[in-house]
């Protein structure tokens, strides 16, 4: 019959179920094949795949084994979180800096993030904003809030670099903010009218040229040095017409005065000519004396003007004397003989400081 023929055909299984020749089925994690020559189920373990992973490399993870979903007669490695595996971590974080502690995703153990401070950070120290943080030396500044961090803001401190006449606006190394002001000229104040003179520098008003004012230094200070040029007793009735004018300093008066003026000398002398001498003395007239000779300033011309005269004959004549020479022959010899004298213009051609000494001479003719 037919349950005699199923049979003789198949083979039970360990658990009384009937298997079929040469059917392969797993049962209980095995295997099993239903073998027809022996008409018995033979079985074996399962064989499961090799795990993919060895070994833990994140912190915190530790490697055990778990029933494979997808078969439950094997079993696959995984990594497993250990909170007490984890090391432990630094909260410190630098000036300007806050710690944060959270834990990425995929991760096991906390890791510590530092992230800025809405605060300002200067020499190694944490401003809020708005406060006043140090600068330098000629600087104020101040911490600011902008929108996603702060900044220190800073703008030079305000100097007066305004100074006095006489003084100057000068930058100092030292840890002074501003310079100072530094005395570079004297100042002359006269009725309002001020002038600046350098040290060492003299100057006299055009309209008083007898004041004289010197900027000389005393110590770190310069100072205003005063001169009065006192003139001696000028005498204008004293003068020879025409030969007033300024001295050189241009304070005093001075003029050829009159008894020293151009005047008409008489002499007597003997002449002596090839050897041969007049047997007596004769009259000699000559010229003696000073004239006006100046060098001024010329406003029309705008240069110095000189003028020179000298005091010379104006009018003579011719005489004649006999000259007696040693071979006793005489011999008649004419010269001038000055009648009148007077100042006559000149060229002034004598370079300036050149010294010319004058030697009272005869024209002999």
């Amino acid at each position: 019959d037919s349950a005699t023929k199923r049979s003789t055909l198949s083979c039970l299984d360990p658990e009384g179920n009937s298997r079929e020749f040469n059917e392969r089925f797993e049962l209980k994690c095995q295997k099993c094949t239903c073998e027809e020559s022996t008409k018995t189920v033979t079985c074996k373990p399962k064989e499961c795949p090799k795990p993919n992973i060895t070994e833990c490399s994140d912190d915190g993870f530790v490697l055990i084994n778990q029933t494979d979903p997808s078969d439950p007669c094997c079993s696959t490695p995984v990594c497993q979180c250990k909170p007490g595996g984890c090391p432990d971590i630094d909260v410190t974080c630098s000036i300007g800096k806050k710690p944060v502690v959270s834990i990425p995703k995929g991760k096991c153990c906390p890791e510590l993030r530092c992230e800025p401070k809405k605060v300002c950070v200067r020499n190694e120290t944490e401003y809020q904003p708005g406060s006043s943080v140090p600068g330098s030396v000629c600087q104020e500044c101040t911490c600011e809030a902008e929108q996603n961090s702060t900044v220190i803001s800073c703008k030079d401190q305000e100097c007066n670099k305004t100074c006095d006449m006489g003084y100057e606006y000068v930058k100092t190394d030292s840890d002074e903010c501003c310079g100072k002001c530094v005395q570079t000229h004297c100042v002359v104040n006269i009725n309002g009218s001020k002038q600046l003179l350098s040290q060492g520098e003299t100057w006299s008003p055009t309209e008083n040229r007898c004041d004289e004012y010197t900027c000389v230094k005393n110590g770190e200070i310069l100072t205003t040095s005063t001169s009065h040029t006192v003139c001696p007793v000028f005498n204008e009735s004293s003068c020879q017409p025409g030969t007033i004018q300024t001295a050189a300093n241009g304070c005093c008066k001075i003029c050829a005065e009159k008894e020293k003026a151009c005047k008409f000398m008489s002499m007597k002398t003997n002449i002596t000519h090839n050897n041969c001498t007049s047997a007596q003395e004769v009259d000699m007239p000559y010229c003696e004396g000073s004239c006006n000779t100046y060098t001024m300033y010329s406003k029309e011309a705008a240069v110095m003007q000189h003028s020179c005269s000298c005091c010379k004959e104006t009018c003579f004549s011719n005489r004649t004397v006999d000259l007696v020479c040693p071979n006793g022959d005489t011999v008649p010899y004419t010269y001038m003989y000055v009648e009148e004298c007077g100042c006559t213009n000149t060229e002034c051609t004598a370079a300036a400081g050149q010294h010319i000494r004058r030697k009272r001479s005869f024209t002999l003719l």
